[in-house]
């Protein structure tokens, strides 16, 4: 299948089918050329409610990131827009991630690099998910984490995992993402005040208190 050059706002981004051996996904990326740059890969909301690459917050971080020398790709989870596939629970989305990482790490450059998850709602269930059986996650990003709505695994290295929680999320009570918090060790958090689940009106603010963790280092 033929990539396509788009421009997301200031950015230039390749978006294709990738194949990946069981299916093919809809993937937008932009790999740079500097050694040792991050990879940093975007998981969408839930698939069955909407949830796209295309959705504002994922959108705004691809855009974000890749104003810095960085790797970054986001992708449509299976049987949304492009990409192959139904939806899974979960099982099949999260193995499809665990693949893209695999395809990611074949490409220039992308070997060298530490390995970023970011996930949004569902997404972040799904990062975590195989953040907690990989070894070679680096950091782990995970925004309105739904910590009430599914069970996340136990995840290594809580030192290098960042929450960013909406403080009037109407989905995931923010008890919930503190206690989440506390049982995992993660003291990484920031609250992004008066924003529901979807961030309406608050995406830059989301995005303020993001950039705390995301672009420290």
């Amino acid at each position: 299948m033929p990539s396509l050059g788009l421009r997301s706002g200031n950015v230039e981004a390749t978006r294709e089918l990738v194949e990946l051996g069981h299916l093919r996904l809809e993937v937008e990326h932009r790999f740079s050329d500097v050694d040792f740059s991050p990879l940093l890969i975007l998981s969408q909301p839930h698939p069955e409610y909407a949830g796209s690459m295309d959705n504002k917050v994922i959108e705004l971080v691809f855009r974000k990131a890749c104003e810095k020398p960085w790797s970054v790709i986001r992708y449509n989870m299976r049987g949304v827009g492009r990409s192959e596939g139904t939806f899974d629970q979960g099982k099949g989305e999260s193995e499809d991630l665990e693949a893209l990482i695999d395809w990611a790490k074949t490409r220039i450059h992308v070997q060298k690099s530490s390995l970023r998850l970011l996930g949004y709602s569902f997404g972040s269930w799904v990062s975590a998910r195989v953040n907690a059986r990989r070894s070679d996650v680096d950091e782990l990003f995970l925004i309105a984490p739904p910590v009430s709505l599914y069970a996340f695994p136990t995840l290594p290295n809580p030192d290098h995992v960042y929450v960013v929680a909406a403080e009037r999320d109407e989905l995931i009570p923010i008890s919930a993402i503190e206690h989440f918090c506390i049982q995992q060790n993660i003291s990484h958090v920031e609250k992004v005040s008066g924003a529901n689940h979807f961030f309406v009106g608050k995406t830059m603010g989301m995005m303020k208190q993001l950039e705390k963790f995301l672009f420290m280092h």
